[in-house]
């Protein structure tokens, strides 16, 4: 069942999974506070804010939700031991060529900040249906 003669996963039965990538806090930073929309600084918290959040900080106290915030974000552990910013990966659709995943994501980009195209191998009943395509 080699549908995609370019195969370059070395998997058997290949299918390929497009995912996307939706961030998840597990703790908010120290001082800020979220409404929904927006990040900003809460009331008199602004001497218990992290150094590493400053430079994203506009004067009225909003957090600049750039994809460099988020980046750094992730870098940093919170209370707990685990990172502050998580992305949690779901799968949005399924392909049979990485070709045909990719340019859909492309064009579709849009709409997911984060997206990945992973292959994963094909079992079972469904291995046996897609053969017959």
């Amino acid at each position: 069942m080699n549908r995609d003669p370019n195969n370059i996963d070395i998997t058997r039965d290949p299918i390929y999974l497009l995912q996307v990538g939706r961030r998840q806090w597990t703790q908010l930073p120290d001082g800020i506070e979220c409404d929904g929309e927006s990040m900003y600084v809460g009331d008199d918290c602004e001497d218990i804010l992290p150094d590493w959040i400053r430079p994203f900080l506009d004067e009225d106290g909003n957090v600049d939700e750039s994809p460099e915030f988020f980046d750094e974000a992730e870098k940093q552990e919170g209370d707990h031991g685990w990172p502050l910013l998580y992305t949690e990966w779901r799968t949005e659709s399924v392909w049979l060529t990485r070709p045909e995943a990719e340019r859909f994501a492309q064009s579709h980009a849009y709409r997911w900040p984060k997206w990945r195209v992973y292959c994963v191998c094909c079992e079972g009943r469904l291995a046996e249906i897609l053969d017959v395509i």
